[in-house]
């Protein structure tokens, strides 16, 4: 929902029809209430009031300002920017301002827990060693 502009209008339509789920099956069993739909309809709500303060920060993309603040660069300056690039990534890669002591730890703790490699979830898990931890 946050990452794509349909993401709202899908996470509304997924709440209506989970909803609608739960009203036909307690009707069919002559029950109660929409209870186990709150917290799902809470984090869609909240989700929308971040994507909102977020979005009023951006400007506005349709004035003139804008379009005069935004210039086309040249195939040679990109080749050159793109040719920087690898250099770049791997200083950043290996900066320790970032990572601090990561990189030395990671391979540690992989080696302490190596039992719970084996499981399901663990190369979901690994793959999130590719993005570096939030400075917040």
């Amino acid at each position: 929902m946050l990452t794509k502009d349909e993401g709202t209008p899908l996470a509304l339509a997924a709440l209506a029809l989970a909803a609608m789920t739960i009203l036909w099956r307690r009707w069919q069993n002559r029950a109660g209430a929409l209870a186990p739909l709150l917290p799902a309809v809470l984090l869609v709500l909240a989700a929308l009031a971040l994507l909102a303060s977020w979005r009023a920060g951006i400007p506005l993309r349709y004035s003139d300002a804008y379009r005069s603040s935004v210039t086309l660069l040249p195939a040679r300056e990109i080749g050159a920017r793109f040719a920087g690039l690898p250099a770049k990534i791997g200083k950043e890669m290996f900066a320790f301002k970032h990572w601090g002591f990561f990189w030395s730890a990671a391979p540690m703790v992989l080696l302490a827990g190596w039992r719970g490699l084996r499981r399901r979830s663990a190369p979901a898990l690994c793959s999130s060693l590719s993005s570096p931890p939030s400075p917040w």
